[in-house]
């Protein structure tokens, strides 16, 4: 039996994308002009020397995580005019789960040879008043302890990694690096970070954290947990608090499920502004019809569409194959009058819906008899 790949003239298994992996997969999520408007507003406020701080807003395969790893891929694999190293996390949240938990992750992320190396460029660059500079750069004492401890032994190094992460550090451990106190306080955790951030930003690099799924904070019961939250990115909105970190936060929402309150009150929203609360919308029928085109461009041989076409006689033309002309129209039709759903997720479940009903009957083409018969269906369910 010819598999899915051969009656479609796929040039890989089937329609899945993965754009965690695949720069040319998150670029497929990238026709929408509202997407194009977010990456060139960041570049812009790059260049402008303004942070992005924003929170990401938009029902169930809109596209946010696609988002993230688009801008992820573009920093980099794109050349800029500036240096951003862009990381994408994933919130994991209990009823008891404080911002320290996220605070280590971006770290991680980082990772401690990136923070030791962009230290000891700093360092070496620095003159007769290189004392000074550096406790410019890290007023807090216990943290120039710390990242000078970066450069010690493995014993010490891995101590002080730990320490600017945010872990609880025994007295004794405390005693071994020279540090007075653990970071505990939200306020002390984003201090840190926006310091390691002017670090690298001092090496003309700039730090863009990006966190999927941070719907999960709902679950954040405790109020000194949620406080840490709520804390932390009032100072990470701020743009007296942070110059050097920045960030993008994903919500799921729907008109039941929305972000957690303590993260939408007033003292971060009014920082952020409207530019920094952006909701994703669904596809305009403009928009349909380029990203089914896209995935058109994208997965199929048009070499092998081609000879398929002019074998068999077929009623279309490599650059719709496997859609004839009014199956495509169908489709978009489909996807107008469901506008709600007219998503990347819902159009992507949509195509392999087809092609698993063209696998099952043997049929080339998605005409539009087809195309009326299952997609519909797709169509007015986002479960």
């Amino acid at each position: 039996m010819p598999t899915l790949k051969e009656i479609l003239c796929l040039n890989r298994p089937n329609f899945a994308i993965n754009p965690k992996q695949s720069f040319d997969d998150a670029q497929l999520f990238f026709g929408q002009a509202q997407n194009k408007e977010i990456i060139s507003n960041i570049e812009t406020g790059y260049m402008a020397g303004y942070l992005p701080r924003i929170y990401l807003f938009g029902n169930y395969g809109t596209g946010k995580t696609h988002l993230l790893y688009h801008l992820k891929h573009h920093f980099d694999n794109v050349k800029t005019p500036f240096d951003v190293m862009a990381y994408v996390v994933t919130v994991e949240s209990d009823s008891r789960t404080r911002y320290q938990s996220l605070h280590k992750k971006l770290l991680d992320a980082v990772g401690l040879k990136a923070v030791t190396d962009a230290f000891n460029d700093y360092t070496m660059g620095l003159g007769a008043d290189r004392e000074a500079k550096l406790r410019e750069l890290f007023p807090e004492n216990n943290t120039l302890t710390a990242m000078r401890l970066l450069q010690a032994g493995q014993m010490l190094q891995t101590l002080a990694w730990r320490w600017l992460s945010g872990e609880k550090l025994s007295n004794a451990e405390l005693g071994n690096l020279g540090i007075t106190s653990n970071l505990q306080e939200s306020g002390d955790l984003v201090d840190a970070l926006v310091h390691v951030g002017e670090l690298f930003k001092r090496t003309d690099r700039h730090l863009f954290f990006m966190v999927d799924e941070s719907e999960s904070l709902q679950v954040v019961s405790n109020r000194d947990s949620q406080r840490s939250w709520h804390d932390a990115f009032r100072r990470l909105a701020d743009h007296q608090d942070n110059q050097s970190i920045g960030w993008m936060l994903t919500f799921y929402t729907t008109m039941a499920n929305e972000a957690p309150e303590f993260m939408l009150e007033g003292d971060i929203t009014t920082r952020l502004g409207r530019e920094g609360q952006v909701t994703l919308e669904p596809l305009a029928p403009v928009e349909v019809k380029r990203f089914l085109g896209d995935l058109l461009e994208a997965f199929i041989d048009r070499d092998c569409a081609k000879e398929r076409i002019q074998s068999e006689g077929l009623p279309t033309t490599p650059a719709l194959f496997p859609f004839t002309q009014d199956g495509f129209d169908a489709f978009v039709d489909q996807a107008q009058a469901a506008p709600e759903l007219a998503i990347p997720r819902v159009i992507l479940k949509a195509v392999t819906a087809l092609a698993l009903e063209a696998l099952r009957t043997g049929r080339t083409i998605f005409d539009a008899s087809l195309v009326e018969e299952v997609v519909p269906q797709e169509f007015s369910d986002l479960s």
